[in-house]
């Protein structure tokens, strides 16, 4: 004990600092993954929408072409 009995030693700044730092980079991770969802969900509507406007016309010429029953 003798010279050093005069120290002590504390850790609980560095600790909530680097709680800090996980909490932000969680929260990081968190908001991107969100824009993430959100871009991709509305890349695939528009790839839906661009779909149904190239098969439009094909699909109304088959309709028409295709002969009549009664």
């Amino acid at each position: 004990m003798g010279a050093f009995s005069f120290l002590c030693v504390s850790k609980e700044g560095s600790s909530t600092s680097e709680r800090n730092v996980v909490e932000t980079f969680s929260y990081i991770g968190g908001y991107v993954g969100i824009w993430l969802g959100v871009s991709l969900l509305a890349l695939f509507d528009f790839l839906e929408a661009t779909m149904f406007l190239i098969r439009y016309p094909f699909r109304k010429r088959k309709r028409l072409g295709a002969p009549k029953t009664t």
